[in-house]
């Protein structure tokens, strides 16, 4: 799902294994692969919800981080300001560096 899927389906699944308290780690295994594209074409709170469900479940997702990181201007820009709360607690909470966010 996550190789051809759609980032917002990509996004509901993980936020909903999430809220269910399902660890999930061979689907964020792939979550980690596709780290660049789903963040590329993802709206900041699809972003934020990710990073949400990542630190949630506590799975470290370092190249998600990358991804968040290289793009933190856009998703500071574009994004509200409770995803961008939500993604900086995310980071913050894996002990992820994300200084430009």
């Amino acid at each position: 799902m996550v190789e051809t899927g759609d980032p917002q389906a990509i996004v509901n699944t993980v936020w909903s294994f999430a809220t269910m308290d399902v660890k999930a780690p061979e689907l964020f295994k792939e979550i980690e692969k596709r780290a660049s594209f789903l963040v590329k074409e993802s709206e900041p709170q699809h972003i934020a919800n990710t990073a949400w469900a990542a630190a949630t479940l506590g799975h470290s997702a370092p190249a998600l981080f990358r991804e968040i990181e290289t793009r933190s201007s856009f998703l500071v820009k574009e994004g509200s300001p409770q995803a961008i709360s939500n993604t900086a607690w995310a980071a913050s909470t894996l002990d992820q560096s994300a200084p430009a966010l």
